[in-house]
């Protein structure tokens, strides 16, 4: 997939938490979409940082990697928070 000028102006909505609409891709704020099959959550915002879950498709991937150019680097959640918080919430559950 290739990113064309309104999806780059999408990602940058995204990173200014606004909502847009591009080609591929479809900012809610909050949410940032791929329009197609299994594009949804490609970057999430939360608890101010962004969120980059593994879909496993290539147009995902290409998306994210779009967005790590574009924003700071202080703006992802680190993997190492996102497992704290999974082991965190496993050891609730026992």
């Amino acid at each position: 997939m290739t990113l064309t000028k309104t999806d780059r102006r999408v990602l940058a909505a995204f990173l200014d938490k606004k909502a847009a609409e591009g080609k591929h891709l479809h900012s809610t704020g909050t949410r940032l979409d791929i329009y197609g099959m299994g594009g949804r959550g490609v970057a999430i915002w939360r608890g101010g940082k962004i969120e980059l879950p593994d879909l496993g498709s290539r147009s995902a991937q290409t998306v994210q990697r779009a967005l790590r150019k574009l924003a700071a680097p202080n703006d992802f959640a680190d993997a190492i928070d996102q497992q704290a918080a999974l082991s965190a919430k496993l050891r609730r559950d026992v």
